[in-house]
């Protein structure tokens, strides 16, 4: 899993990645992982029509000394059906010499076919505790495939106050036009930079110019 999470934006930044996770094992077993000064925790996972969360892997990736995060990766996917899927966990930065977390970004990789349908992914970051004391909010929202945009998207990277932790909440809904469509993404990027170097964004921009990656239209909540 790790090597697949890699090869999408690993060449342009020369990611590297560590073990991968079976999400169902980290929320069963209360699990927690180090990805350089951040430690990854209180993870959770809520669906109703979506894949088993034995199904979905969670690794540990390294873009740069002061830019860390996850790959998702699972059969996030909507056949000619209806996919709504919550992945909910903690991020603490545990080395202040480092710096703390100012930021949070997405990538993913778009698939589709027939007559698509319509993509929707939300997050939300909040400072005291799962849907206490929000600091940002952003969704990326696709629902026009008549021009199939490249297949690396990148969201809003959403800034604020320099935290020691965050808790944050994401929202994967995905829709599918009729019955011989499908929409969806296998591969979600989450990244996080930090103060004292700003470097997120022009890492972020990069990925995306050097793989042919459009940044499409954005909400804010």
């Amino acid at each position: 899993t790790g090597i697949v999470c890699s090869t999408v934006i690993g060449t342009a930044l020369f990611a590297t990645t560590a073990k991968a996770y079976v999400l169902q094992d980290l929320i069963d077993n209360n699990l927690s992982f180090t990805v350089e000064d951040k430690v990854f925790s209180d993870w959770s996972y809520q669906t109703a029509c979506g894949p088993s969360a034995a199904t979905i892997d969670i690794t540990g990736m390294t873009w740069g000394p002061f830019l860390h995060g996850i790959c998702i990766q699972g059969p996030l996917v909507a056949v000619g059906s209806v996919c709504d899927v919550g992945i909910s966990y903690k991020v603490t930065a545990t080395d202040p010499a480092q710096g703390i977390i100012k930021d949070i970004g997405m990538t993913f990789v778009l698939s589709a076919s027939g007559n698509a349908g319509s993509i929707l992914i939300g997050e939300s970051v909040w400072e005291s505790g799962f849907g206490m004391g929000k600091v940002a909010q952003s969704s990326v929202a696709i629902g026009d495939f008549a021009d199939p945009p490249g297949e690396l998207i990148q969201g809003d990277v959403l800034e604020f106050d320099p935290l020691s932790a965050v808790y944050v909440t994401k929202d994967i809904f995905l829709s599918a036009a009729d019955a011989g469509s499908m929409v969806g993404t296998t591969v979600i990027y989450q990244q996080f930079s930090q103060v004292p170097e700003p470097a997120h964004t022009a890492l972020a921009l990069l990925a995306a110019s050097a793989l042919g990656g459009i940044v499409i239209r954005r909400r804010r909540g």
